[in-house]
């Protein structure tokens, strides 16, 4: 079975079998994802974006007095905001784990 491009763990184009494993959706019960590490850091970038997104509608609809360098300098500040908080939390990760080993 090859994985699709989405990494379902199934192929798209092949015809469907009546086990439950092979239907897309159908979950094999000992197979466990591995969880995601929360990265602040995107976190907050998304929704710098989300807020630059809606100062830039509203100044297209009229709607918001945002001045355009103010949303100019949005972009560059919320990227040098974002790598520094990135730093800071694989600083802070690392540290962490350089405590926990043993020696």
């Amino acid at each position: 079975m090859s994985t699709s491009w989405n990494g379902a763990g199934h192929d798209a184009f092949a015809p469907l079998g009546a086990d439950a494993s092979e239907r897309p959706g159908g979950r094999e019960p000992d197979r466990v994802r591995p969880r995601r590490r929360f990265e602040p850091s995107r976190l907050l970038f998304g929704l710098g974006l989300l807020v630059l997104a809606a100062g830039v509608a509203g100044r297209v609809a009229g709607l918001s007095p945002v001045p355009l360098p103010v949303l100019f300098v949005a972009l560059p500040a919320l990227l040098l905001l974002t790598g520094v908080v990135a730093s800071v939390t694989h600083r802070v990760r690392s540290r962490r784990n350089r405590s926990r080993r043993p020696g």
